[in-house]
């Protein structure tokens, strides 16, 4: 045989083998894709086939969260869903009660305030004269400061206590480094801890004045006191 014929031979019989194959595979891919796709059918047709048995002995069976079946003991949805009944002409006439509503006490010795000057207390204290004495300080304080506010206090409470007692006469004890507090340094030009005694008339003030002295009697105690109520009973009217 010559050499061309046998590679003629040779080459028709691979393209033979290599046709057959091809034909083979596509065969079993299609076989394979036909069996996948009946195995994902069925699932599905068993849940179809599943869902229509919805009656049992030939009553209707409630599918599972059916809202309309009612729970023995259960309110029915119209029941919970009733208005409250409007109010009566007796509960009108009830009373009610105002938690926030309070009424201020009056200041006492000791006690710290944040009102501006000119706030009147109530209206029978408007009526007349008062005098206020404002000790200021600030958050940190030394022995002289303590010193200084406890000889004020005593001053005032040795002799204006009918006046305290009165209301004629207020004692407050002000931290100026509180926010609610810093106008004060501006209200009486403040610029170290201080007493001030305060006018006021008709709820309004009408004259203050910085007892600066204090300062210098703060080792002298019987003369701090005596300049401290000589002071405070001027401006009272009672010196």
């Amino acid at each position: 045989m010559k050499p061309k014929v046998l590679v003629t031979v040779i080459l028709l019989v691979f393209i033979a083998a290599a046709i057959t194959y091809v034909v083979v595979e596509e065969t079993r891919t299609n076989g394979r894709q036909a069996s996948s796709q009946t195995s994902s059918q069925a699932p599905a047709e068993r849940a179809e086939r599943d869902s229509r048995m919805v009656e049992t002995n030939g009553k209707a069976q409630p599918e599972a969260g059916d809202a309309s079946v009612k729970t023995p003991g259960e309110p029915s949805a119209s029941a919970k869903t009733a208005p409250r009944p409007a109010a009566t002409a007796t509960d009108a006439r009830k009373p009610v009660r105002d938690d926030k509503a309070s009424t201020p006490a009056a200041a006492t010795p000791g006690t710290e305030a944040t009102a501006r000057p000119g706030e009147a207390r109530s209206p029978e204290a408007a009526s007349k004269p008062r005098v206020i004495a404002y000790y200021f300080h600030a958050t940190q304080r030394c022995a002289t400061c303590r010193k200084l506010e406890a000889y004020s206090h005593e001053a005032i409470t040795q002799r204006f206590a009918a006046q305290l007692e009165d209301g004629s006469l207020e004692w407050r004890a002000v931290n100026t480094d509180e926010p609610e507090n810093k106008h004060f340094l501006d209200d009486y030009k403040l610029y170290t801890r201080s007493l001030v005694i305060v006018k006021m008339q008709q709820g309004r003030q009408v004259d203050w004045k910085n007892l600066e002295k204090i300062w210098d009697l703060v080792d002298d105690k019987p003369g701090f006191l005596e300049y401290v109520q000589r002071e405070i009973g001027a401006y009272m009217g009672t010196s």
